[in-house]
């Protein structure tokens, strides 16, 4: 008998609900101290060398995403998922809370020196966070029967991405509303400070439900040799090789387009306030996320997971084509191509 099935119904019922709020409160942090935040504050840093961590920080979720694989070997040496997933993510929203600082001026010996540390918090934090989302996915897959499991992310999902839409419309806004009172420099760094700084505490907020949510004992597995041996363990798998192959690839396609769709609105479309315009098209996107995202849970756990996913990779890629339509003429073509983000947690 699993240790799920131990549990009565209300209490799993109760575990469901946590997991929802601890969505909402990640997804709220996620959509306040945003990657494209975390770029804006390196750019009015004005270091040297702006350009190549600008680019670090977009590439640090891929190149922490790498080392995701080791998640296992650092569970298996901890005495459950439950606290390993609560220390991971406390500790990455610890890290989170020293991005608002490095957005003072003249805080630090250099602009040089505020640049690297903002590269080095963003790609921790990310590092931590995709440690503690194997966790808590290992976690939530024990907690709920798989015959429920695609409508219940599509539930959570839901909540998430409405959380972030709010949270992505505040930021731009209060960043807008900020610049528009105290336009010169020595005080606009605050406009980025305080939503970097909320993002953070609500990230700390998210770990609080998970607290109170079952820690289930994970299912035997056979303990590898070495930790090295565990790390590559999955990689004996075909069907995995085939999944790593796919994401590798994704991600390439993926990551050509980004720097364009940061860039593409502000230098090319000369489009005013354009981390309030992002902004708002992040929103319009989440918003179709969160009308859809319960009705395709259905979809997966009652035609699996694998046509749900191709039909959503088509339309998504039919997004980039809309840069060729978007000019300083006719700018509102740019909605059609969405707005970068970062990934949902769990």
């Amino acid at each position: 008998m699993s240790a799920a099935s131990s549990l009565t119904v209300r209490q799993r019922h109760r575990a469901r609900a946590l997991a929802y709020w601890n969505g909402v409160a990640w997804a709220m942090g996620n959509g306040l101290v945003s990657s494209l935040l975390v770029i804006y504050i390196a750019m009015d840093l004005k270091a040297p060398g702006v350009g190549m961590g600008v680019g670090m920080i977009r590439a640090a979720p891929q190149l922490a995403g790498l080392l995701r694989i080791s998640a296992p070997a650092f569970i298996d040496r901890w005495t459950d998922r439950k606290h390993f997933c609560l220390g991971a993510f406390l500790l990455s929203a610890l890290a989170l809370l020293g991005v608002p600082l490095l957005a003072m001026p003249d805080w630090l010996p250099s602009a040089r020196v505020a640049l690297a540390l903002l590269v080095a918090l963003w790609s921790v934090y990310h590092l931590l966070e995709y440690l503690g989302t194997v966790a808590l996915w290992s976690w939530l897959g024990d907690l709920v029967p798989q015959r429920i499991r695609g409508a219940f992310l599509g539930r959570r999902e839901r909540w998430m991405v409405g959380g972030q839409a709010v949270a992505v419309i505040a930021s731009g806004a209060f960043i807008y509303a900020w610049r528009q009172r105290h336009p010169l420099p020595d005080r606009a760094w605050i406009g980025y400070a305080v939503p970097a700084a909320a993002g953070a505490c609500f990230m700390l907020l998210a770990v609080l439900p998970l607290t109170q949510m079952p820690g289930l004992v994970s299912r035997a597995a056979p303990r590898a040799r070495s930790a090295i041996a565990a790390i590559f363990a999955p990689l004996a798998d075909p069907a995995f090789r085939r999944l790593l192959l796919f994401g590798c690839w994704f991600s390439f396609s993926n990551g050509i387009t980004l720097p364009l769709q940061e860039m593409y609105p502000r230098n090319v479309l000369a489009i005013e306030y354009a981390f309030l315009t992002t902004s708002i098209l992040a929103t319009g996107m989440r918003c179709g996320q969160w009308l859809l995202s319960p009705w395709l849970g259905r979809l997966a756990d009652r035609w699996g997971n694998r046509p749900v996913m191709i039909g959503s990779l088509a339309i998504v890629a039919t997004g980039p084509l809309f840069f060729f339509l978007a000019s300083p003429a006719q700018p509102a073509w740019i909605a059609g191509a969405g707005s970068p983000g970062s990934p949902l947690q769990g």
